[in-house]
C-alpha cells in the first residue's frame, strides 16, 4: 500500500460495500488509514422497489424514496464499519448507467484531491455491469497511471471465472450482525426497509455466516496467459465493458 494514508473504496451499490469489501475496508480502518466509501449509483433500479418491497410497504415508493432508503441503509453500515460520516460519498449516477469513463472520472476526481492514494474497487470480473466497468475503470488507472488498485471479487463467481492473484481477508474487529444489521432488519416504524436484503438474493446470509472478502491484484497478475483469456472470454459473455 502506498504511503498517502488514504484508502478510497469504490462500489456501484448501496449494500456491495459489505458484502463484497466489509473486511477490507475494516481491516484499512483498523490499521489507522484514512478510510473513503464511494457509492456511484442511487441504487434505484433494483427490481424489488416495484415487487418485494411494494406488496410489504402496501404502495410502490417512488425512485427517490427508494434510492433514500438504500442511502440511509449504506450510511448506517459505513458508520458501523467506522468511516466517519466526510469519508462517505455518493456520485448520484443512475442505477445501472455506470460506464467506465464515468467511473474513472469519478477516481481521477478523488486523486485530484488525494494524491497518491490507494484505490478499492469491485472486480472488473463482475456479472453485473456496473460493478465490472467500475472495475475496469481503476485497472485501467493501474496499467496507465500507476494507481495502486486492489479489487473485491464476489463470492458468487469463485470458482466460476479465473482471478489474477488473489486472497481472502477476514477482519477481527468486524462484527457482521452489527454491520449488517439495518440491510437485514425490517422494521417499518423505523423506516427501515431492509433493501439489501430483499434485493441480494440470499448473498446477506452467505455474507453473516463468514464475512470475508476476497481480494486480487489487477490483470496483470493472472498466473497465465489462458487463465487471462479465460477469464476476459468470460467477461465478453456477460456482456463486456462499455
Amino acid at each position: 500500500m502506498s504511503g498517502a494514508g488514504v484508502t478510497g473504496f469504490f462500489f456501484a451499490h448501496q449494500d456491495d460495500e459489505t458484502l463484497q469489501g466489509a473486511a477490507a475496508v475494516a481491516n484499512q480502518v483498523q490499521t489507522g488509514r484514512s478510510v473513503h466509501l464511494v457509492c456511484l449509483t442511487d441504487g434505484s433500479a433494483a427490481v424489488v422497489r416495484t415487487r418485494e418491497l411494494a406488496e410489504i410497504l402496501g404502495y410502490t415508493p417512488t425512485r427517490q424514496e427508494f434510492a433514500e432508503a438504500r442511502w440511509a441503509e449504506f450510511d448506517e453500515a459505513g458508520s458501523r464499519l467506522g468511516v466517519p460520516r466526510p469519508r462517505r460519498h455518493t456520485t448520484g449516477i443512475p442505477d445501472k448507467e455506470v460506464t467506465v469513463a464515468a467511473a474513472r472520472e469519478v477516481m481521477e476526481a478523488f486523486l485530484g484531491e488525494h494524491p497518491g492514494a490507494d484505490l478499492v474497487a469491485h472486480s472488473f470480473l463482475d456479472a453485473h455491469p456496473d460493478h465490472r466497468n467500475i472495475g475496469k475503470a481503476l485497472d485501467d488507472l493501474r496499467a496507465e497511471e500507476g494507481v495502486s488498485a486492489r479489487f473485491c471479487f464476489s463470492r458468487r463467481y469463485d470458482g466460476v471465472v479465473p482471478t489474477p492473484r488473489r486472497w481472502l481477508e477476514r477482519a477481527e474487529a468486524l462484527d457482521p450482525a452489527v454491520v449488517a444489521e439495518r440491510y437485514v432488519t425490517l422494521d417499518l416504524d423505523r423506516r427501515w426497509w431492509s433493501v439489501g436484503a430483499l434485493s441480494s438474493g440470499g448473498y446477506f446470509d452467505s455474507w453473516l455466516a463468514d464475512p470475508y472478502a476476497i481480494v486480487h491484484l489487477g490483470s496483470d497478475a493472472f498466473g497465465s496467459a489462458e487463465e487471462r483469456a479465460a477469464a476476459f472470454d468470460w467477461v465478453e459473455k456477460q456482456g463486456g465493458y462499455r
